[in-house]
């Protein structure tokens, strides 16, 4: 059960983190 639970935050953290690059990506090119 703890297993899945950092799998599912880990996915949550990288998933956040490419919406996060991907928003300052289009940010820079303003």
């Amino acid at each position: 059960m703890q297993r899945y639970g950092v799998a599912n935050a880990l996915m949550y953290l990288s998933y956040t983190a490419g919406v996060v690059a991907l928003f300052r990506f289009y940010f820079y090119q303003l």
